[in-house]
């Protein structure tokens, strides 16, 4: 079994509207995002899960976007979800386990499950 782990960041805008302070407004956070996989075959390259892919993936949907339009209530813990459930629906074949979104420095989301 392999496990295939990318970091990677994004830029992207929102605003929690149901927050008492400041977050509640508009505004923008360099996101680092880590996704972990685990793989029981490769291709017949030898790779598990093509790191590109997951770039274009998370990139294409989520960098320099307004998340509210993604998401009701873009909090940490939703997006971190929501990546998850992106990143099963690509890639069916591969178990996905853990997604770690830091929306600041420190202030780090785990979210894990199983697709099944």
């Amino acid at each position: 079994m392999w496990e295939i782990i990318k970091v990677l960041e994004f830029d992207a805008a929102h605003h929690l509207p149901e927050y008492d302070g400041k977050c509640a407004g508009v505004h923008g956070h360099r996101w680092k995002v880590t996704i972990k996989l685990s793989v029981d075959e490769l291709d017949k390259q030898g790779i598990g899960v093509d790191f590109i892919k997951i770039k274009h993936l998370i990139k294409d949907m989520y960098d320099h976007q307004d998340l509210n339009l993604l998401l009701d209530n873009p909090t940490a813990e939703n997006l971190a979800k929501k990546i998850f459930d992106d990143v099963m629906e690509t890639f069916p074949s591969v178990e996905i386990y853990e997604v770690w979104v830091e929306e600041s420095p420190g202030s780090i989301v785990k979210y894990y499950g199983k697709n099944d």
